[in-house]
């Protein structure tokens, strides 16, 4: 069984591909949404529900299944939307291209 291009081809190793190059600081390809406003948002908003959980369970009492389910369903809930909305940025929160966000 002869070597494609005939038996004078020549065995060439597989052209050597470039070195990937690190982007430079500050031109990557992804943006960042870390804005200054949006971490002081996310502080605030930790800083009010502490202080409503503390204020909402200021009387200790026996906790009903439904009152349970509905903070366990909220505390769950809410990261959730936190994280889907900032990634899908080109859709909107509606999942629809070009939809308001």
């Amino acid at each position: 069984m002869q070597p494609r291009g005939g038996a004078d081809a020549a065995v060439r190793p597989p052209a050597a591909l470039p070195a990937p190059t690190a982007p430079e600081a500050g031109t990557g390809s992804q943006e960042s949404i870390g804005t200054p406003l949006l971490r002081g948002l996310t502080i605030a908003a930790v800083v009010v529900l502490v202080g409503f959980d503390v204020i909402a369970t200021r009387e200790p009492h026996d906790v009903p299944m439904r009152e349970a389910v509905g903070w366990s369903v909220f505390s769950v809930e809410l990261p959730l939307l936190f994280g889907v909305c900032p990634a899908h940025r080109d859709t909107g929160c509606s999942g629809v291209r070009g939809g308001s966000s």
